[in-house]
């Protein structure tokens, strides 16, 4: 059992419009069919941008190997449509039947499905086998699954807080709030269960829950006499899904009293792909409330230049990739130029995440950067560390 699946297919119809969707699921279905039936095979279109083939036989692991990069090799050479040049790319998972404990068609699916994914986490445009370590990584994913809902409300989500610093002064600017699960014994990253609370429908919740938790945290230092720090959290792109967010942050602020002007909301460029009307239309509200939005990973996805003039974020935040060879290379020097002229000309806070070195920190504020948070600022913080941090006699005396 093979299963194909497009890479960012949505951006295909987003940037280049329906008819070149269209024309690249014809021109890889085509493709496919080419080699399934050369081989003796069958393949069909399950729905959307994802194929599924099967080649009678109990091919080997090298046969079936040999399949997948014939698959990926043709899919990705490139065609025109109407002017444009056009790559596909796919992600493939492959499953035989002595992966499965009998030769249940669904059981085979949803094998491939899973050593799909695992493609994709590879970085996509490859194949991958189900054998025994993806089977591991399901069990895992399932297990924390299971655990995520009863972590939240168990308080196992503790927060870290990144410091942001003002390039210009030097002073303390902020934070950002990151989630860690506490598993005892073990400390999860966000990488490792994000996704899962993603795919399960918690991570609301769990976008709530950090927010309510880091707008205490803040309140409580300025009921102490901390000066007036921002405290940022991120949002999924599955709370622009419901028309409730607005609603939602509103009784968090009135819960906390935090300050609704020093609480940012980060959001990644992608979800406006998604659906641009109802995001822009909910960050209007968002920002009625009286917080701050932030564009995260900026330059990473398909939207950045054609969007950034018309959504209304009071921050645009530059991914590390525009500045990790910035010292030695530079092309890479004249884009973040062009990015941070193109960001603060438009009237956004400029925030330069992945700052590690004292030179790369020296480029991006002789060249536009406003605030600074990484490493050569530090790590993400315990809450007593951070909260040192924020009273600082220093830090009060000259924050910003």
């Amino acid at each position: 059992m093979y299963l194909i699946d497009l890479d960012d297919f949505k951006a295909i119809n987003d940037v280049y419009g329906h008819s070149a969707g269209d024309a690249a699921l014809v021109t890889v279905a085509t493709r496919l069919t080419e080699i399934i039936q050369d081989r003796g095979g069958m393949v069909a279109r399950l729905g959307g941008d994802e194929f599924a083939a099967i080649i009678p036989g109990s091919g080997s692991e090298e046969d079936a190997q040999a399949v997948g990069a014939a698959m990926i090799d043709r899919i990705q050479q490139p065609f025109m449509h109407d002017g444009i040049l056009l790559t596909p790319s796919a992600s493939i998972g492959i499953a035989q039947a002595a992966n499965g404990p009998d030769d249940n068609g669904d059981t085979l699916i949803k094998l491939a499905d899973y050593a799909m994914y695992q493609a994709k986490e590879d970085g996509k445009g490859g194949f991958r086998l189900f054998d025994a370590e993806i089977g591991a990584h399901v069990a895992r994913r399932k297990e924390l699954a299971a655990a995520l809902p009863f972590a939240i409300s168990n308080g196992e989500i503790v927060l870290r807080f990144q410091p942001q610093i003002n390039l210009e002064t030097g002073a303390l600017k902020g934070f950002e709030a990151l989630a860690r699960w506490d598993r005892g014994s073990d400390l999860l990253q966000p990488n490792e269960f994000i996704e899962i609370a993603e795919e399960s429908g918690v991570i609301r919740v769990l976008d709530f829950y950090v927010f309510e938790q880091s707008a205490r945290r803040l309140t409580e230092w300025l009921d102490r006499g901390s000066p007036r720090l921002t405290m940022s959290t991120n949002l999924s792109a599955r709370n622009f899904e419901t028309d409730d967010l607005p609603d939602a942050i509103a009784r968090i602020l009135e819960k906390t009293g935090a300050p609704p002007e020093l609480m940012v909301l980060e959001f990644t460029e992608s979800i406006l792909i998604a659906n641009w009307e109802s995001v822009t239309g909910t960050v209007s509200q968002l920002r009625k409330l009286g917080v701050k939005i932030a564009l995260d990973d900026f330059g990473t996805g398909y939207s950045s230049l054609s969007y950034l003039r018309k959504i209304e974020v009071d921050e645009i935040k530059i991914d590390r990739t525009f500045i990790a060879d910035i010292e030695q290379s530079e092309e890479t020097l004249f884009v973040f130029d062009n990015v941070a002229d193109m960001a603060t000309g438009l009237g956004k806070s400029l925030v330069i995440e992945g700052i590690e070195t004292q030179r790369q920190n020296e480029i991006v504020t002789a060249h536009g950067g406003q605030i600074g948070q990484g490493y050569l600022f530090g790590a993400p913080l315990l809450p007593e560390d951070a909260e040192e941090m924020v009273f600082k006699k220093d830090a009060t005396r000259t924050a910003s």
